[in-house]
Formats: structure tokens, sequence, C-alpha cells
């Protein structure tokens, strides 16, 4: 760097990964959706978040298939986050009354400033949780092609679990 300019700081951008074998998994099952693909992400986000299950980075595919909330799921930003925020409080058995613990977690997973409502390491985490739901998913339900088995099934697993 010379002198008199200033270096630009690298900026992290959160990106949104399948679960690894989930592209595989869901290849028979056709949703009409305008987004599909995250469709079946976000049900494996939601049993893994329902579950506290939190996959491995290793359980995370290296490429990002969209990095913020596509269609009807930009308007949900908040609420993701707040399943976020209270699936993490759960696991790491942090009590609301640790006002200093609960606001460490937030700083740490939430940007006001992300069309996500998230930072980096918050994206990072719901990655990681979409990663144990599908592993929970991929044990439970046979991979298909006919989609009202499949809900019928994915809704039985969200109800009994």
């Amino acid at each position: 760097m010379t002198e008199g300019t200033t270096e630009i700081p690298q900026i992290r951008i959160g990106r949104f990964k399948e679960p690894k074998g989930a592209e595989a998994y869901f290849s028979r099952l056709k949703l009409i959706s305008s987004t599909p693909k995250f469709d079946k992400y976000y049900m494996c986000l939601l049993l893994g978040l329902q579950e506290r299950i939190l996959g491995d980075e290793s359980d995370v595919e290296s490429g990002y298939f969209v990095d913020s909330y596509p269609g009807p799921y930009a308007t949900q930003a908040d609420i993701i986050a707040a399943l976020l925020i209270e699936a993490e409080l759960d696991r790491q058995g942090l009590m609301l009354s640790d006002v200093q613990g609960v606001e460490r977690l937030m700083r740490r997973i939430l940007s006001p400033y992300s069309s996500t409502r998230l930072s980096v390491d918050g994206i990072d985490l719901l990655n990681r949780y979409a990663a144990g739901g599908f592993s929970l998913l991929r044990q439970d339900i046979p991979p298909t092609n006919d989609v009202a088995t499949f809900f019928k099934l994915y809704c039985k697993m969200l109800i009994e679990r």
C-alpha cells in the first residue's frame, strides 16, 4: 500500500450452500415452485433447526447456489433469523437472563445491513443446520418422485420428532 491510499477491507459474503448429497437425493422430486432448490434447502433447514442438529462444515457443498433469500423467502428474513437465534440459544444452553451471552450470540450471527439479516457466521450456521436436517431426512424418507408421498412423510417427521 502506498502513502495516501486506503486499503479496502475484504468483505466476505454469506452464501447458501446445499448439504452434500441433497441434489442427488432430491433429483427425482419435482416441485412446482419458482424456487424449488431453495424450497428443498428450507425443508432440510427447518428439520435441522427443530431438532437442533448442526452438521459439520464438511457436510456442506463448497459451491453456493444463491446468496440471498429468493422470491417469497425474502420477506421472511426476520423469522428465519429468529428461528436460528432460538436454535442457537437452546443448543448452546444460553438463558435469556444471560444478557451478555445472548447479546454476544446475536452480534455474531446477525447483520442488520444484510438482506438476509444474517452475518456470514449466521448463514454458515444455517447451512450447517440444513446439513443436519438433511442427514435426518435421508435416514427417514427414501428418495421418491411422488411429491404427495414425500410431503406426507416429511410432515409426519416434523410432528413426531
